[in-house]
């Protein structure tokens, strides 16, 4: 069965206007902890996502340079004099390289701005639509 509290309304009422600014406080506390875990977990993420990215342009970098080699003593035993074979192979390489991280970065930049565009127009609807609404119900309360 339940149990009735002795305290009368008014005691009952009064207790929790006490409690309400503690319980507040703690509530307020405990978000600020929950925010500063996940601000943590955020830069452990991005350390470790900054260490990855520089490990692997370091790989890329070895990879390339491997491909000059392969593509100079490929140049060489075909007959090309050493110096050219490596200045042929190392712009060959450098401007199929470059091309393709043009062709990235031009990708990405279009999509950001298309998506930034999308963000626009949806922006824009919604403040046309808010004053819509706000006269609708504007007039409706005036009807009744």
């Amino acid at each position: 069965m339940s149990e009735t509290d002795p305290r009368s309304l008014l005691e009952l009422l009064a207790a929790l206007a006490r409690d309400i600014p503690d319980l507040v406080h703690k509530e307020v506390v405990l978000a600020r902890v929950e925010a500063r875990r996940a601000l943590d977990l955020l830069l452990v993420a991005l350390r470790r996502l900054a260490l990855g990215s520089v490990i692997a342009v370091g790989a890329v970098g070895l990879a390339l340079a491997a491909l000059v080699s392969a593509l100079t003593a490929l140049l060489v035993a075909r007959g090309v004099e050493p110096s050219m074979a490596n200045l042929l192979s190392t712009s060959t390489v450098t401007i199929v390289a470059g091309s393709a991280a043009w062709l990235l970065f031009a990708s990405a930049r279009r999509s950001l701005e298309a998506s930034r565009s999308s963000l626009d127009d949806s922006m824009r609807t919604l403040a046309e639509t808010l004053p819509d609404q706000h006269r609708g119900t504007d007039a409706s309360r005036q009807s009744k």
